[in-house]
């Protein structure tokens, strides 16, 4: 006779102590993790509040990138589908403008929340919200040398230069000019525009508007421009 034997493995009874251990541990993760959420909100909630511009452009890069909270009164001194500047009696900045937001017009006056950040070269407001409390004359414009233009230390602010025009274009429903200014050549960009510039090449002009900086990936500066 041939027999058979099968022999059944059962499963080996819990080990009470390792599942304690195992619940222990995460408990123990839980809770740190718990804890420093808590420490990192507890930094930001420590963060003061800046009230002017130039508090938000003092801040090293480290500095901006915790988001440190921004409420300011400032006039816009530019705005397009692209671009929002504004200045208060201290400085002008850049506003990262959502595009879902209706952008405000030149000359409004904003009481503007915001939080700091800098994905670039220079401290931004970011995610910023406003109320309009009416018109505001624009500010007294600088008068920078080119230096201190290509410098970036007059990026953001409402200036006033001379120069010559060189040439003009129309790209993208924006007139650009280039004009030779004492020390170097910038670049002049107009939003709708009455003309195609033709009748500006070899003028002297008196141009205002807020000084720009443009930089490549590497956050490096090629250029300046004037957007008005």
């Amino acid at each position: 006779m041939n027999v058979r034997l099968e022999t059944a493995i059962m499963p080996a009874a819990p080990d009470i102590h390792t599942k304690r251990s195992i619940v222990a541990g995460m408990l123990a993760v839980w809770c740190a993790g718990a804890a420093w959420a808590q420490a990192a909100s507890a930094v930001r909630v420590a963060l003061p509040t800046l009230k002017n511009v130039e508090e938000v452009r003092r801040l090293t890069e480290q500095q901006a990138q915790k988001g440190y909270p921004v409420h300011l009164r400032a006039v816009v001194t530019y705005s397009d589908r692209d671009d929002l500047f504004v200045q208060d009696e201290t400085a002008g900045i850049w506003v990262n403008r959502p595009r879902s937001v209706t952008a405000p017009a030149v000359g409004d006056w904003l009481d503007l929340e915001g939080v700091t950040a800098q994905p670039d070269f220079a401290p931004d407001i970011m995610n910023p919200h406003w109320r309009r409390l009416g018109q505001a004359p624009l500010p007294e414009p600088r008068r920078p040398t080119f230096d201190q233009m290509a410098s970036s230390a007059a990026d953001a602010q409402w200036v006033e230069v001379e120069g010559t025009v060189r040439s003009a274009r129309m790209e993208d429903e924006r007139l650009r000019l280039s004009l030779a200014v004492s020390g170097g050549k910038l670049l002049v960009e107009l939003v709708n525009p009455a003309s195609n510039g033709g009748d500006l090449v070899g003028a002297a002009v008196r141009i205002r508007g807020v000084c720009g900086t443009l930089f490549n990936s590497h956050n490096q500066i090629i250029g300046i421009v004037l957007r008005l």
